[in-house]
Protein backbone atom coordinates (compact mmCIF):
# COMPACT_ATOMS: atom_id res chain seq x y z
CA UNK A 1 0.00 0.00 0.00
CA UNK A 2 1.08 3.31 -0.70
CA UNK A 3 0.61 6.74 1.00
CA UNK A 4 0.86 9.85 -0.34
CA UNK A 5 1.47 13.07 1.60
CA UNK A 6 1.16 16.66 -0.09
CA UNK A 7 2.29 19.87 1.15
CA UNK A 8 2.43 23.77 0.40
CA UNK A 9 5.22 25.98 1.30
CA UNK A 10 5.65 29.28 0.05
CA UNK A 11 7.97 29.27 -2.43
CA UNK A 12 11.15 31.64 0.15
CA UNK A 13 13.80 29.98 1.13
CA UNK A 14 13.24 30.31 4.39
CA UNK A 15 10.48 27.18 4.31
CA UNK A 16 13.72 24.89 2.67
CA UNK A 17 14.72 23.72 6.33
CA UNK A 18 10.59 22.27 6.96
CA UNK A 19 10.93 21.11 3.44
CA UNK A 20 13.80 18.81 4.23
CA UNK A 21 12.51 18.00 7.58
CA UNK A 22 9.06 16.76 6.59
CA UNK A 23 10.56 14.69 3.62
CA UNK A 24 13.19 12.85 6.41
CA UNK A 25 10.46 12.21 8.81
CA UNK A 26 8.60 10.71 6.16
CA UNK A 27 11.28 8.46 4.94
CA UNK A 28 12.16 7.45 8.65
CA UNK A 29 8.60 5.22 8.70
CA UNK A 30 10.33 3.38 5.50
CA UNK A 31 13.32 1.22 5.86
CA UNK A 32 16.15 3.95 4.89
CA UNK A 33 19.22 4.18 7.15
CA UNK A 34 20.74 7.90 7.75
CA UNK A 35 22.46 8.12 4.66
CA UNK A 36 19.58 7.32 2.41
CA UNK A 37 17.82 9.87 4.22
CA UNK A 38 20.64 12.32 3.82
CA UNK A 39 20.41 12.18 0.14
CA UNK A 40 16.47 12.44 -0.18
CA UNK A 41 16.83 15.99 2.19
CA UNK A 42 19.38 16.71 -0.74
CA UNK A 43 17.46 16.16 -3.66
CA UNK A 44 14.29 17.85 -1.78
CA UNK A 45 16.18 20.84 -1.14
CA UNK A 46 17.98 21.05 -4.86
CA UNK A 47 14.87 20.42 -6.66
CA UNK A 48 13.23 23.47 -4.43
CA UNK A 49 16.38 25.55 -4.95
CA UNK A 50 15.57 24.67 -8.68
CA UNK A 51 11.90 26.64 -8.65
CA UNK A 52 13.73 29.36 -6.24
CA UNK A 53 16.44 30.31 -8.61
CA UNK A 54 16.13 29.09 -11.99
CA UNK A 55 12.47 30.78 -12.26
CA UNK A 56 10.07 32.55 -9.47
CA UNK A 57 6.67 30.77 -8.21
CA UNK A 58 4.44 31.65 -5.39
CA UNK A 59 4.16 28.16 -3.81
CA UNK A 60 6.08 24.93 -4.10
CA UNK A 61 4.19 22.10 -4.02
CA UNK A 62 6.24 18.82 -2.68
CA UNK A 63 4.09 15.45 -2.69
CA UNK A 64 5.30 12.56 -1.65
CA UNK A 65 4.76 8.31 -2.17
CA UNK A 66 5.59 6.32 0.36
CA UNK A 67 5.29 2.50 0.09
CA UNK A 68 8.23 0.20 -0.56
CA UNK A 69 9.97 3.10 -1.46
CA UNK A 70 10.14 6.79 -1.56
CA UNK A 71 8.70 8.44 -4.56
CA UNK A 72 9.00 12.74 -4.20
CA UNK A 73 7.79 15.33 -6.98
CA UNK A 74 8.07 18.89 -6.42
CA UNK A 75 5.91 21.48 -8.74
CA UNK A 76 6.08 25.07 -9.00
CA UNK A 77 2.74 27.02 -8.36
CA UNK A 78 1.19 30.41 -9.40
CA UNK A 79 2.93 33.09 -11.05
CA UNK A 80 6.30 32.13 -12.64
CA UNK A 81 8.86 33.82 -13.86
CA UNK A 82 12.67 33.38 -14.70
CA UNK A 83 14.81 34.10 -12.60
CA UNK A 84 17.60 36.43 -14.15
CA UNK A 85 19.15 37.52 -11.72
CA UNK A 86 19.04 37.57 -7.50
CA UNK A 87 21.25 38.36 -4.89
CA UNK A 88 20.11 34.94 -3.18
CA UNK A 89 20.64 32.89 -6.07
CA UNK A 90 24.56 33.88 -6.26
CA UNK A 91 26.26 30.92 -7.25
CA UNK A 92 23.45 28.86 -8.01
CA UNK A 93 23.84 26.51 -11.13
CA UNK A 94 21.19 24.74 -12.79
CA UNK A 95 23.40 22.02 -14.18
CA UNK A 96 24.97 21.05 -10.68
CA UNK A 97 21.27 21.10 -9.07
CA UNK A 98 20.09 18.65 -11.67
CA UNK A 99 23.11 16.40 -11.38
CA UNK A 100 23.12 16.14 -7.93
CA UNK A 101 19.39 14.87 -7.86
CA UNK A 102 20.28 12.77 -10.97
CA UNK A 103 23.83 11.48 -8.34
CA UNK A 104 21.83 10.94 -5.64
CA UNK A 105 18.17 9.51 -6.46
CA UNK A 106 17.84 6.23 -8.14
CA UNK A 107 15.84 8.09 -10.91
CA UNK A 108 15.09 12.09 -11.56
CA UNK A 109 13.05 13.81 -13.98
CA UNK A 110 12.68 17.25 -14.92
CA UNK A 111 9.88 18.03 -16.93
CA UNK A 112 9.53 21.26 -18.67
CA UNK A 113 7.09 23.07 -21.03
CA UNK A 114 7.45 26.29 -23.06
CA UNK A 115 10.76 27.19 -20.86
CA UNK A 116 10.03 26.36 -17.71
CA UNK A 117 10.36 23.79 -15.42
CA UNK A 118 7.38 22.31 -14.33
CA UNK A 119 8.32 19.36 -12.00
CA UNK A 120 10.83 17.60 -10.53
CA UNK A 121 10.40 14.02 -9.60
CA UNK A 122 12.78 11.48 -8.15
CA UNK A 123 12.62 8.13 -6.59
CA UNK A 124 14.59 6.24 -3.85
CA UNK A 125 14.59 2.51 -2.61
CA UNK A 126 16.22 1.82 0.28
CA UNK A 127 19.26 -0.61 0.25
CA UNK A 128 18.23 -3.11 3.31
Amino acid sequence: MTDTVRMKFPAKREYLKAIRLAVAGIACNSAYDVDEIEDLKTCVAESCILFLCRQKSEILEVVVDCGDHVSVTVRGEGRQVVCEECVECTGFSEEISKLMIQSLSDDAEFEEEDGMLRSVSFGKRPAA
